[in-house]
């Protein structure tokens, strides 16, 4: 071989090598990082929604005296409670009744657990 073919391998070869030598190796920041496990009971509160709903005890085609008597006596009659949205980590959404202003709002991380939910760590 020559001296000129040498210097010019000498020099392909280095220019090959030299970057994977000078490039740093990645920080742990800079490193995949893996997927955490899939959690069945695991979501992200969507909303809370106050519900109300007027109870309306009426009888079947009482006409308007039945109106009267409806409206009088239902005045106040209405029943209230906290719907919860959960997005599962499948997706799907489960929601979950409350009587009382639960303690949880959109965003939470949240565990549901026999129907009720949990906060998540």
């Amino acid at each position: 071989m020559q001296l000129h073919q040498k210097i010019l391998a000498l020099a392909l070869t280095a220019s090959v090598l030299l970057p994977l030598v000078l490039v740093p190796a990645p920080t742990a920041a800079q490193m995949p990082q893996a997927a955490s496990p899939y959690c069945s009971d695991c979501g992200a509160v969507s909303s809370v929604n106050l519900i109300e709903a007027q109870n309306k005890g009426g009888l079947p085609g009482a006409g308007l005296v039945g109106a009267l008597l409806v409206s009088q006596a239902g005045a106040g009659n209405s029943s209230r409670h906290f719907e919860v949205v959960v997005r599962m980590q499948s997706g799907s959404l489960q929601t979950v009744t409350y009587a009382t202003e639960p303690d949880f709002k959109a965003g939470d991380r949240v565990h549901v657990i026999d129907g009720l939910l949990v906060h998540k760590p």
